[in-house]
C-alpha cells in the first residue's frame, strides 16, 4: 500500500489524508482563536500534523508522487470532506448508532 518508488493510487489516498489533517490544523487554530484561547487539539495539531504535513507534501511535489494538478487539487477536495463531509459522516454515524 506504502510503495512510493511507484506512486499510484494509494500516494493520491495518503496525501489526500494528510491534506485533511492540514485542513484540520487551520481548524483548530480557528476555534482557538475563537475561544480566545486554548483550543482541544491545538498542541497536537501545531506539534504534529502541520509539521509533518508540510514535509510530506513538499516531498511528493520535489518526487513528484502525483502530479502538479492532483496535488493542486487535494486543499478543495480535503475542504470538501473536512467540513460537510464530516459532518455528514457524522451524522450518519449517530443515526446508525439511534439505529442498533
Amino acid at each position: 500500500f506504502g510503495d512510493l518508488r511507484r506512486p499510484g493510487p494509494a500516494a493520491v489516498f495518503l496525501l489526500f489524508v494528510q491534506s485533511v489533517l492540514l485542513v484540520n490544523v487551520a481548524s483548530h487554530a480557528a476555534s482557538a482563536a475563537f475561544l480566545g484561547g486554548y483550543a482541544p487539539g491545538l498542541a497536537t495539531a501545531v506539534a504534529v500534523n502541520l509539521p509533518f504535513s508540510v514535509l510530506l507534501l513538499r516531498r511528493a511535489h520535489r518526487e513528484r508522487w502525483v502530479s502538479r494538478r492532483t496535488l493542486v487539487a487535494l486543499l478543495p477536495a480535503a475542504l470538501l470532506f473536512h467540513g460537510p463531509g464530516l459532518l455528514a459522516l457524522l451524522a450518519a454515524a449517530g443515526w446508525i448508532a439511534r439505529r442498533f
